[in-house]
């Protein structure tokens, strides 16, 4: 489950939601969003070498000590934040929903946006 699909089941739910952006127990920012609550953490694949982790979606403070450090820091990102917050209000449970019921034509952007991500993180 991505942030903004995270943020739409639980955004309404629970305190202080936002999606934010890693930051490694180094305190270097990475390119990975995931959505955080005072309640809880819904996050993907951690994206650093030598670390392995699945998904995660469940209690802030039930993280594999081990992977803590990746989760005491972090970047908010408002606009992400703003639009998660749109598409509950909106009634929304993805970000393609969002786009097709409030703006038809930014879907095409949010999918090229999407398919070179995936074509980056190939690269990496």
């Amino acid at each position: 489950m991505d942030s903004y699909e995270a943020f739409a089941r639980y955004g309404g739910k629970e305190t202080e939601p936002k999606v934010v952006r890693m930051v490694s127990p180094g305190g270097i920012s990475i390119d990975h969003w995931y959505y955080r609550s005072n309640e809880r953490i819904a996050c993907t694949n951690i994206p650093e070498r030598g670390v392995v982790m699945g998904d995660y979606d469940g209690p802030a403070d039930g993280i594999d000590p081990k992977l803590a450090g990746y989760f005491e820091r972090f970047e908010v990102d408002e606009g992400k934040t703003f639009i998660g917050s749109q598409m509950i209000a909106a009634g929304c449970k993805s970000l393609m929903e969002y786009a097709d019921k409030m703006a038809p034509e930014l879907k095409m952007h949010i999918m090229l946006a999407e398919d070179m991500s995936r074509k980056l993180k190939g690269l990496m």
